[in-house]
């Protein structure tokens, strides 16, 4: 809404966990992988879902400025009480601009670089997971102005995956290409 506070509210439930709600998240992504049309597959638990386990690639040449592997991953839907707990396992990198690329909800244990390593697109980071606050295995992307994700100065900015510069939108398909199969 035009002129609205970008910060979000939520009603509590007495004894409930508590969701974490960020106000910066306004040009984020949630992706997840799609087989067949489906998002879920026959399997149980985290497996039934399609992004469970994907590899996750830079998708940017940068520095990382953040890398976090020491969250265990969720079986099903996960409401943290912390907020620095909220992206779970992560992976910030920082670009040559000054923006930073947020890869959040990783896989427990796959992270393959570490705070201070350079990346170049297309590098193995780890895999998708279901860590931090999360209702199923999912890939949280955004680029933002500040590292650190609850820094109050901190803002999202739309970003493009194609060179037309189409900024994806809720409910977009996004279709991935493969290199070297």
């Amino acid at each position: 809404m035009e002129g609205a506070s970008p910060r979000r509210t939520a009603a509590a439930i007495p004894g409930a966990p508590q969701p974490v709600a960020a106000y910066n998240q306004r040009f984020a992504l949630d992706l997840v992988r799609l087989e067949n049309g489906r998002i879920f597959g026959d399997e149980t638990g985290n497996a039934a879902v399609k992004s469970w386990e994907q590899p996750l690639r830079s998708p940017v040449d940068g520095r990382v400025v953040v890398a976090r592997d020491d969250m265990d991953d969720a079986e099903g839907a996960n409401f943290v009480t912390e907020v620095a707990d909220a992206a779970g396992n992560v992976i910030v990198i920082e670009l040559d601009t000054g923006l930073f690329v947020v890869l959040a909800h990783l896989r427990h244990g796959t992270l393959r670089v570490g705070a201070g390593d350079r990346v170049r697109k297309g590098e193995p980071l780890a895999l998708v997971g279901n860590s931090g606050n999360t209702t199923m295995p999912h890939l949280h992307l955004q680029v933002q102005t500040h590292r650190d994700l609850w820094d109050p100065d901190n803002r999202s900015v739309p970003f493009a995956f194609d060179p037309a510069g189409h900024v994806p939108a809720r409910n977009d398909r996004v279709r991935a290409s493969v290199r070297g199969r």
